[in-house]
Parts: structure tokens; C-alpha cells; sequence
């Protein structure tokens, strides 16, 4: 029997025992304990809607720390399952299940922030692997950590390598949902638009399908497509995500208003019901900021600027926001020019816009010049 089981000879009774034992013993519950930590960090994770959405969710350096333990599991398990059933004969693995250790390895690594070690693994089954489709998934991991490093041009060297070999089907939707990821940071939102278009022709995963439907909303935002935006927040609120994003979603389906559509009028009375209903209270600096854009867009300035006041006067716990609308104010009195007012709401939003906001040393300048200038001066005198 002990020779039956033997990793020397690729016997049929020596691949079944093997192969069962790793699958069973070690892979399913390190899969499981990876499932597990994905649902946590999906459920922990808190979106800021007013910049386009992440397409993964990643653990935090705090969040990564905390799950040393259990990646850590993953990592002796996987590690075991390895040293003790590889049948590793003639440069071919016998094992089927070996491959998935090692990927398993490979983004325990990842999830533990510790990118070099994953990129090892990674590399590894890209190179070991060399006639398996499972290649093409340590190619797609290799990007992903490059993406994570800043390394863009060594990521898309791995993006470009998939693309000419041909990523097998079943990962269509993670190749080309990855390469839309690596296009956003770009600021690529043409080519990210086309990669996250075609991920959604493959994806079933209800989650999946709901956040990439939601962030090519917002890509079809930025390029002033009012309409297709419209049409995917509409297929977001379809799929009845949780409720942060069902809110939001009509929001920004709000926000893709065209002037002159013929939904003008019930839209407007669906925020008004929002504004009304308690469950919304939190949110009303939202409802409210989205007002003032139809105001702005059906060209009603006094009305837009009554709006944002009151969103800005409704943010509780909300920050960006409030920062968003004084900016927005100051803005617009800025072009009047009323450079008193202007700076008031300037000097206000910095005190609630967190420094890592992409525009925050140009609102900064922007208030010190206002502080400065001469016509400032005359007025405030």
C-alpha cells in the first residue's frame, strides 16, 4: 500500500491518493479561510462614491496586518500540501492540485502586503506551468502586484504578454477587468471603458457585475455621456446591491440628467421623495448636491447656489462632501467675480478636504491668492 502511494512513479493509485488528500486536507480549507477573509474585506470596506469606485477591494496596511494569522494558515497549508504530495517527475507536475496551492500561497502573500514574495510564486507558475492555461493566471496576479507597486510599465508588460498569447476564457473577465484597473490609474478612461466593457461580457458573478457596471458609470460620467451613464446606474439599481450603492446609484443616475429629457420631471420628484424619507437623512447633503447640479444644468444658478448651501449645511459625518459643495460654491463665485465670497467658501472647504485629495494644492493656492490679490484687498477693506 505505502508503495502504491509513492510520489517516485506516477501510478494511477499514487495519483488518486495524492490528489485526494491535497484537495480535501489542504486546498479546500485554505480556499476556504481565502473566501472568508474576501467576504470580510468586501463587507468592511467603505466606498467613497465621489471619485470612481476601486474595481478590487484590497485589505489596508492595518486591515493586512490583522490578517496575518489567517493568511499565515493558508500559507502552512498550502506549503504542506506541497513538501508532502508534489509528484513533480520529468519537468511535469502530476499533482492537479498543486497549481492551486501555489496560487493560494502566492495571494496569501499579496493580501499580506509582502509583494515580492507573491510576485516569487507568481513567477513561478507562470514559468512552471508553461503549457497550462494556469500560466495565465500567475501572469494576471504578476500584473496585479506591479499595479500595487507602481510598477505600471513592468504591469503592463505582463498585460501586453497575455493579450498576444490569448487569455483562456475563464479568465476573460479578471484579465480585462484588471487591465481597465491598470487604464483608470492611468487616467486612460477611453481604453479602461472598452477593457471593463468586455469584462462584463464574461463575468457571472453578481458582485462583480454590479461594481463593474457601477464604475463604467462613472467612466461614461467623466466623458459627459449622460445617457449611457444613466442607463448602467439603471442596471446597478437592477441588480439590488447593498445599500450604500443602490443610494448612490440613483444619485448618479440623478446627476446623468439631460436638460431637455424627457425624465427631467421625475427625477427631480424622486430626490424630493428621497429628501422626504427619514431613511435618508444621513445622505441628504447627497440629495441636495445633486439638486444643484439639475439646477445648473436646466441653467437656474440662484437655485443651484440655494442647494448646495443647504447640502453643505446638511453634511453631518460626511466631510467630502461638504468640501465638495463650499468648492463648488467658491467656484462660482469666483467667475462672478465676487472674490469675498469666493474665498469664504474656499477657506471653508479646506478646512473639511482631506489633504490626499487630488485637487488640494490648487484649492489651497487658489485661497491664498484670493487672501492676496488686490481686488480681494479692496473689497475687504
Amino acid at each position: 500500500m505505502l508503495s502504491g502511494c509513492s510520489r517516485k512513479k506516477s501510478r494511477f493509485t499514487s495519483r488518486a491518493y495524492h490528489n485526494t488528500t491535497v484537495r480535501y486536507n489542504y486546498f479546500f480549507n485554505a480556499r476556504e479561510i481565502k473566501r472568508e477573509t474576501e467576504r470580510a474585506l468586501y463587507d468592511q470596506h467603505k466606498d467613497d462614491f465621489s471619485e470612481v469606485l476601486p474595481l478590487f477591494i484590497y485589505p489596508t496596511e492595518d486591515q493586512a496586518k490583522a490578517l496575518y494569522p489567517d493568511m499565515d494558515k493558508i500559507i502552512e497549508k498550502t506549503s504542506t500540501a506541497i513538501d508532502r504530495h508534489s509528484m513533480y517527475l520529468k519537468k511535469k507536475e502530476h499533482n492537479r492540485w498543486v497549481d492551486d496551492c501555489y496560487m493560494l500561497m502566492g495571494i496569501a502573500r499579496f493580501y499580506k502586503q509582502e509583494y515580492f514574495v507573491g510576485e516569487e510564486v507568481f513567477e513561478y507558475i507562470a514559468k512552471s506551468y508553461k503549457k497550462q492555461d494556469e500560466r495565465f493566471l500567475g501572469l494576471i496576479w504578476l500584473a496585479r502586484t506591479h499595479i500595487e507597486l507602481g510598477n505600471m510599465n513592468k504591469a503592463e508588460s505582463y498585460l501586453t504578454l497575455i493579450d498576444e498569447q490569448g487569455v483562456p476564457k475563464q479568465y476573460s473577465s479578471d484579465y480585462n477587468a484588471l487591465y481597465a484597473d491598470y487604464y483608470i490609474k492611468k487616467k486612460n478612461v477611453d481604453d479602461a471603458v472598452n477593457r471593463l466593457e468586455k469584462a462584463l461580457e464574461t463575468t457571472k458573478i453578481k458582485q462583480e457585475k454590479t461594481r463593474y457596471n457601477y464604475v463604467l458609470a462613472q467612466l461614461w460620467l467623466k466623458k459627459k455621456e449622460y445617457g449611457k451613464a444613466s442607463d448602467l446606474f439603471t442596471r446597478v439599481i437592477k441588480l439590488k446591491p447593498r445599500y450604500d450603492m443602490l443610494f448612490n446609484a440613483k444619485i448618479s443616475r440623478a446627476m446623468s440628467f439631460e436638460p431637455g429629457s424627457e425624465n427631467g420631471k421625475d427625477i427631480k420628484k424622486m430626490l424630493t421623495k428621497m429628501v422626504k424619507d427619514g431613511k435618508n437623512e444621513e445622505f441628504l447633503d447627497q440629495i441636495y448636491y445633486a439638486l444643484a447640479d439639475i439646477a445648473f444644468k436646466e441653467s437656474d444658478e440662484p437655485l443651484g447656489i440655494v442647494y448646495l448651501q443647504k447640502s453643505a449645511a446638511a453634511s453631518i459625518s460626511n466631510d467630502k462632501q461638504k468640501a465638495l459643495s463650499y468648492l463648488r460654491l467658491g467656484e462660482i463665485f469666483y467667475v462672478k467675480p465676487n472674490y469675498v465670497s469666493s474665498q469664504a467658501y474656499y477657506d471653508s472647504c479646506l478646512t473639511v478636504l482631506p489633504e490626499d485629495y487630488e485637487r488640494y494644492e490648487s484649492i489651497y493656492n487658489r485661497s491664498c491668492l484670493l487672501y492676496t490679490s488686490d481686488a480681494a484687498d479692496d473689497l475687504l477693506c
